[in-house]
């Protein structure tokens, strides 16, 4: 049974569902496709917006043959929108909003954050620091590698995968109550997502702090 797709929405990495990264040349050729049919191209970047894979978006680094008609954004840059391509305009755009039209403090204090990250190189800083952390870990999981396995991130976009479950959890609690505050995701995945001035310092305390987790695991 046939069906029109008005359009396709994606994660340039799939955050929630395990830290499942898609390759630029995954998303060059579903560029390629939406294109050609007229479908919409929509790429949701609130988790990976902002800065935190190294680039400012993401989809910056896909090299795509012309840009998606939609991308959506919130989380890092305190506040939740979208943009899209002039095609997408709509003839009423106000009526979509709510009474008091989002709240513009927060577009102030957006600015500001963009003023810094660029001032201070922000995201030349989280593509160095995440190949190093990318690096350690690997050197990490070398030699752990009953415990963590698969290894992957772009910038400081980071993850690594456990035998299951429990064991996950274990190590969530274990880091925690060392000092190191990450995360999980899907069944298995163990993330992190520090803020854009995770810096060189921190790296080191952030390593010593897993390896000695491990350890007590």
């Amino acid at each position: 049974m046939k069906h029109d797709v008005a359009a396709v929405i994606v994660e340039p990495i799939q955050g929630e569902g395990g830290d499942n990264h898609g390759s630029p040349e995954f998303f060059q050729g579903l560029r390629d496709i939406t294109a050609k049919y007229g479908v919409v191209f929509i790429v949701d970047e609130v988790q990976t917006g902002g800065g935190g894979t190294g680039t400012f978006w993401a989809h910056d680094s896909w090299n795509l043959s012309s840009s998606p008609d939609i991308v959506v954004f919130a989380k890092k840059l305190m506040v939740s929108g979208y943009f899209y391509a002039e095609h997408l305009q709509m003839k009423e755009p106000y009526r979509i909003y709510n009474t008091w039209l989002g709240d513009p403090t927060k577009v102030i204090l957006l600015e500001k954050a963009l003023q810094v990250i660029k001032r201070d190189n922000l995201l030349e800083q989280t593509q160095r620091v995440g190949k190093a952390l990318q690096s350690k870990l690997r050197q990490i999981e070398s030699v752990n590698n009953s415990k963590i396995r698969n290894v992957r991130g772009l910038g400081t976009f980071c993850a690594f995968d456990m035998p299951d479950t429990a064991t996950r959890n274990k190590f969530l609690e274990i880091a925690g109550n060392n000092g190191l505050f990450i995360g999980g995701c899907g069944k298995v995945t163990v993330r992190f997502r520090p803020a854009l001035i995770f810096g060189d310092e921190h790296l080191e305390i952030a390593l010593d702090i897993i390896t000695k987790s491990l350890s007590e695991l």
